[in-house]
C-alpha cells in the first residue's frame, strides 16, 4: 500500500529540508498526487520559504520552475524577495531575475 496524500506532503517537505533534488522532483511530477508545491505548513511557511531561509539555490530554481508563488510570505510578512535580499547569496540573482529586478 503506497503513501496517502499527507505523507506525499510530509515526504515532500522533508526532501526539500534534506535539498534532495531528486526526491523533491519525483514528488512534483507524480502523476497520482499532483503536489500543490505552495501548500502551507501550520506555521505559513511553504517549501520555497524553507528553501529561500536555508539558502538552496537550486532547490528554489526547482521550485520556482514549477509554479512556487515567489510571493510567498512568512509570518512576519517578509516574501522571498526580501529574504533573497537579506541574504544577498547566489540564489538572489535567480529570484531578482524571477521578479525582473537588476542590481
Amino acid at each position: 500500500m503506497g503513501l496517502g496524500i499527507e505523507e506525499r506532503y510530509d515526504e515532500f517537505l522533508k526532501a526539500c529540508q534534506a535539498n534532495d533534488l531528486e526526491l523533491v522532483e519525483d514528488l512534483i511530477f507524480d502523476r497520482k498526487f499532483r503536489l500543490d508545491v505552495n501548500r502551507p505548513l501550520k506555521d505559513g511557511t511553504n517549501a520555497i520559504i524553507i528553501a529561500a531561509q536555508e539558502d538552496k539555490y537550486q532547490l528554489v530554481k526547482l521550485l520556482l520552475l514549477n509554479g512556487a508563488d515567489a510571493n510567498s510570505k512568512i509570518p512576519n510578512g517578509w516574501n522571498v524577495l526580501m529574504l533573497a535580499i537579506r541574504t544577498g547569496n547566489y540564489w538572489c540573482r535567480l529570484v531578482c531575475n524571477y521578479f525582473n529586478i537588476c542590481f
